[in-house]
């Protein structure tokens, strides 16, 4: 072990709790009020709250499974983080213009991802829920609008995308009528890059 990793786990260990002291509601209850808050002292995002309590939880459930605390202590508390702010600044979101500029860049340097971003921009398309978008899903008629079948999402970053595909939450059966909202979005003016594959 290197004298870092030495010296970070040395700290960890002389400033953590034992397991048994999570037992104790007041406990948990000033963890969850640390994550609530930033290294200055701001009040965090309520994203960034909701998944540092995720982490948290699946801490204290592992604890749990080991037989270190009888179940999981966050379980029995209840404290809810703040609602995220659904408002969404304008500027901070791409014109129509800018984003025809940046999808005729993209075209020009990487053409094989044209469809991918246009796919997130026109149809609001989380990056997983368009990593394994094909053609059959998707239905383009010549004028008016258009349907997105979500049926997969890859949910892992990087070249795991490639390879692991998972039924998307928003997934339909194939027996049942499609929807306009959850497993299907309708978009008008589709850009003809989206009728690739």
């Amino acid at each position: 072990m290197d004298p870092a990793t030495a010296s970070a786990l040395g700290w960890l260990e002389r400033a953590s709790l034992p397991v048994q002291d999570l037992r104790d509601p007041r406990a948990i209850r000033v963890a969850l009020g640390a994550l609530a808050v930033r290294l200055d002292g701001r009040p965090a995002a309520a994203n960034t709250i909701a998944r540092k309590r995720a982490v948290f939880h699946s801490a204290l459930a592992y604890a749990a499974e080991l037989g270190l605390l009888p179940s999981n202590p966050l379980d029995q508390v209840g404290w809810k983080g703040p609602a995220a702010n659904a408002a969404v600044n304008p500027v901070t979101v791409a014109s129509p213009a800018q984003v025809r500029a940046i999808l005729a860049e993209v075209d020009r340097l990487r053409p094989e991802l044209t469809a991918f971003f246009a796919c997130l921009y026109y149809a609001a398309l989380r990056p997983e829920e368009a990593v394994p978008l094909r053609s059959r899903d998707l239905v383009l008629p010549a004028r008016g609008w258009g349907e997105v079948i979500l049926t997969r999402a890859c949910p892992r970053t990087g070249s795991a995308w490639t390879s692991t595909v998972s039924p998307t939450k928003r997934a339909v059966s194939s027996t049942a009528p499609m929807a306009r909202s959850g497993s299907s979005r309708s978009h008008q003016s589709w850009p003809r890059c989206c009728t690739g594959t």
